[in-house]
């Protein structure tokens, strides 16, 4: 019957289109506190930091092995490597210590 398989197909479509206008409201969040234990005390931690500090999570740390941080033209592109990192969208404060611009 040809007014069962058009209304099927309209279930059908009106499902899609739904289903695409839900999945063009997905925001993309972590919060690693949601992987702690349920009453652990780094959760307490880490609430306080947030709360304190405005900096939700960890701080990742760079750092540069097996390279002669004496030469001159390795400096540049450690230099280099960090401003790239830091003009990355996902990156939104500046390192605060780096040893090359600090000293």
């Amino acid at each position: 019957k040809t007014w069962v398989k058009a209304l099927v197909l309209v279930v059908f479509l009106g499902m899609f289109v739904g289903m695409a206008y839900s999945a063009s409201k997905l925001e993309q969040a972590f919060d690693f506190k949601d992987v702690l234990p349920s009453g652990s005390y780094t959760s307490d931690f880490w609430t306080v930091h947030r709360d304190y500090t405005g900096i939700s999570g960890v701080n990742p740390s760079v750092i540069f092995r097996g390279v002669d941080q004496s030469d001159e033209s390795i400096q540049k592109q450690m230099q280099k490597y960090v401003d790239d990192l830091v003009n990355m969208t996902h990156v939104t404060n500046p390192p605060t210590f780096f040893w090359l611009r600090d000293f």
